[in-house]
């Protein structure tokens, strides 16, 4: 298995371990991870943020599509919910996601999944 920055093009240029999964959503036939998602330096949507935050967010939709197999190892969306001092709900980070071919292992403080797919997609969800 590889992790996802060497194995999908997609992913190369997000940092998904300090990313926040604000919502996990299955519409069949795909499963979909909403973030507010870091965007590395080489990212061509990166901006500096401002100085009092440290990385550059941008909301986006990270999309497995057409899934199988699909092995829901643990959902802990309950125990992961946090909410920041602006209101804002997340449910931690995606800590793990390793990616052989077309079978993907994700996990966090969330949960973990195991599951195979056709392609992963990321739709950015502001500018």
């Amino acid at each position: 298995m590889k992790p996802y920055f060497e194995a999908c093009a997609a992913l190369q240029y997000i940092y998904l371990e300090d990313s926040y999964v604000i919502g996990i959503a299955e519409q069949d036939p795909d499963l979909i991870f909403l973030l507010d998602a870091v965007l590395t330096e080489n990212h061509p949507a990166y901006q500096v943020p401002p100085s009092e935050i440290y990385y550059c967010f941008k909301r986006l939709a990270l999309r497995f599509e057409d899934v199988s197999d699909v092995d829901w190892k643990a959902l802990r969306l309950k125990n992961a919910l946090s909410t920041d001092a602006d209101g804002e709900v997340d449910y931690g980070n995606i800590d793990t996601l390793l990616l052989t071919g077309n079978r993907a292992h994700i996990e966090g403080c969330w949960g973990q999944v195991e599951l195979t797919f056709s392609r992963i997609t990321v739709d950015y969800l502001e500018p």
